[in-house]
């Protein structure tokens, strides 16, 4: 079934089930005209016999821009670049949509110039976030126009059809949402579910009366909770579903992020059977969530999917369908750099991929996280992290810990979280302690994957105790060591000699500027591994590098307990240990 034609509602036809997903790259211009890296991705993958090929998101309207280098669907001037594409895209025998695009709140100003605006105004306790202005019924109408004229451009441009981005927390999903868009907002736009699906409703009826009948029309769905798309619930989303089928869509898109789990709601169902029940069988099903193997396809496809939309694993296998029809197999992440761009992988897109957590070989993890609880039964992923240290107990820490609490709360459904299903475990906030001692706590502020991991990263570029090193949940022992330990007990209570310690002394003398470095120095000295080697080497040549430079000005330091990893050679230990602090005003 997998390599079977599939002719949708409208009468394209697809050759195979196989489709690359809109996937976020940047490797256009910065006035959303098409880039020729962005043509060269996407026409590698039509050629590997993808059936269907993508776009990624492309706005509609200057004010519904979220990133750098997205391609641009909202003005006649796009239009060359657009035609240009859509036939190359048919030179390797794909159909060729465009995934239409408005991000409302996640919209950015910088990248925009303008002000972002959604179904109501909200604040959210985030660093750079803005307020949005609550939509009026003129920027309803507004934004259902501009979606309109972006398809027929599209249809103008030779593509076969479009998909609305209604997922993941952009626009169409604000207005969908339950807590987004309550009762109060624009009047026949907002409050019930009917209300809220208005919006999407609209846009779907006036692009599909706009275009011609043999041109698709697809929308993608988060049907539940995930990541930024919140207010999510799956029986709203199944009736949405269904409503858009009788308006006339020819595909729901459903994006599960992993296909192999089942419902929040009802864990003993999966998500795919009750949307292909909601819809008639002319309409096919797409999904989309970490389809890698064939096995992950056929089961995709088992439970009522019609199409496989590939993300990851078609930016690192841009031949899969062909390497799976030969019953090859396909590389799976992490990946290097070299890898990806011999695959038509830009360095800005590879720039950006550093984001996302295990795609990139260099990438790092930090393995501290796993202190809030990588034990039991079922383990949570690793998350690509790292930051330089500083002192954790500053007179700002007690302010602080309220709103990193509750932005680690708000990153519990998150794809880049590092707290995963033990978010609402953390209620101590222990762990969020620890980030802020790993300088990252500025970090935990981004409720959203790509901003919250590509902070991570640049924490990690100005120094990090884990650089160059990677590990896995299932590399890490946690052994219950208690407070005050030396050593040598230490070593017995690992029942490991790998990692030894040092004595050092509770106090002394060092410059107020830099006591927390320098305290942290005076530790990670003491700390080697059996075979000699120097776990934070590249932490230590930094620390002495910025200690050195500081004003000798003596202040006291201070004695503190704080949690901390280890990594020795196969081996990872998270261990309490005593670091320093400065003492505040009142000590």
């Amino acid at each position: 079934m997998l390599f079977t034609p599939l002719t949708l509602r409208c009468g394209l036809v697809l050759k195979n089930r196989v489709a690359l997903a809109p996937l976020t790259n940047r490797q256009s211009h910065e006035d959303g005209l098409l880039g020729e890296d962005e043509l060269n991705f996407l026409a590698r993958r039509a050629d590997g016999d993808f059936g269907t090929v993508a776009t990624c998101a492309a706005y509609v309207a200057q004010d519904g821009k979220a990133w750098g280098g997205e391609l641009g669907v909202d003005r006649d001037e796009c239009l060359p670049g657009l035609t240009r594409l859509a036939a190359r895209i048919h030179q390797g025998g794909a159909a060729a949509m465009v995934q239409l695009f408005h991000g409302g709140v996640r919209a950015d100003v910088a990248v925009s110039g303008l002000p972002t605006w959604s179904a109501s105004t909200w604040h959210e306790d985030a660093p750079g976030f803005v307020d949005p202005r609550a939509a009026t019924l003129e920027d309803v109408q507004r934004v259902i126009t501009q979606f309109v004229a972006a398809a027929v451009r599209c249809e103008k441009a030779g593509f076969d059809g479009v998909e609305l981005h209604g997922a993941h927390g952009y626009l169409i999903c604000q207005f969908l949402s339950r807590t987004m868009n309550p009762a109060g907002g624009v009047p026949g736009y907002s409050g019930d579910l009917a209300g809220r699906a208005r919006l999407a409703r609209e846009i779907t009826h006036a692009v599909r009366a706009a275009v011609s009948p043999r041109f698709a029309v697809g929308i993608r769905l988060s049907f539940e909770d995930f990541g930024n798309a919140k207010g999510m619930d799956l029986d709203d989303n199944l009736q949405v579903a269904s409503w858009l089928a009788e308006d006339g869509v020819d595909f729901i898109h459903a994006s599960l992020w992993d296909v192999s789990r089942n419902s929040a709601k009802y864990p003993d169902k999966h998500v795919l059977p009750l949307v292909r029940a909601e819809l008639p069988k002319d309409v096919a099903l797409f999904a989309a969530g970490k389809i890698w193997t064939r096995a992950d396809a056929e089961g995709a496809l088992a439970k009522g999917a019609d199409v496989l939309s590939l993300g990851r694993s078609g930016i690192v296998n841009p031949e899969w369908p062909k390497q799976i029809a030969a019953g090859e197999p396909v590389q799976q992440t992490p990946v290097t750099e070299q890898w990806l761009l011999d695959r038509a992988v830009s360095p800005q897109f590879v720039k950006y991929l550093h984001a996302f957590r295990n795609m990139i070989s260099t990438a790092l993890v930090l393995a501290v996280f796993f202190l809030a609880g990588c034990g039991g039964s079922k383990k949570p992923e690793c998350y690509d992290c790292g930051g330089p240290m500083v002192d954790p107990h500053t007179q700002e820490m007690a302010a602080m810990r309220k709103t990193m609490c509750t932005n680690a709360k708000t990153l519990q459904s998150s794809p880049c979280s590092p707290f995963g299903a033990n978010a609402d475990k953390i209620a101590d906030c222990s762990i969020v302690d620890l980030a802020y001692f790993l300088g990252t706590e500025s970090c935990l502020a981004q409720n959203t994957c790509d901003p919250y991991v590509a902070c991570l990263n640049e924490k990690v570029a100005s120094g990090s105790p884990f650089q160059g090193q990677t590990t896995t949940c299932e590399d890490i022992s946690r052994p219950q060591v208690p407070a005050g330990v030396d050593g040598e007990d230490l070593s017995r209570s690992t029942g490991s000699h790998d990692v030894t310690f040092a004595d050092y002394e509770s106090s002394y003398d060092a410059p107020i500027e830099t006591c927390g470095m320098q305290g942290e120095l005076d530790y990670l000295l003491r700390v080697t591994c059996a075979d000699g080697s120097h776990p934070f080497k590249n932490r230590v040549d930094a620390l002495q590098s910025r200690t050195h430079e500081a004003p000798r000005q003596a202040g006291r330091c201070k004695r503190n307990v704080v949690e901390y990893a280890v990594k020795c050679p196969e081996k990872l230990y998270s261990v309490k240990i005593d670091g320093y602090r400065c003492p505040t005003s009142n000590e």
